[in-house]
């Protein structure tokens, strides 16, 4: 059985978009990846 690796985020900002190029990057290699992502619960506030 092979190895995958998975990547575990947060979709915040300055998150996603770099964790998807490292998944692009390793598949591109031959490395099977799964790309998981979190949902941050809204807290009604407005952070930056």
């Amino acid at each position: 059985m092979g190895s995958t690796v998975v990547l575990y985020t947060w979709m915040v900002r300055g998150h996603l978009h770099p964790m998807t190029q490292l998944a692009n990057h390793l598949a591109g290699h031959g490395v099977p990846v799964t790309v998981v992502v979190a949902d941050v619960p809204s807290t009604g506030e407005n952070v930056e």
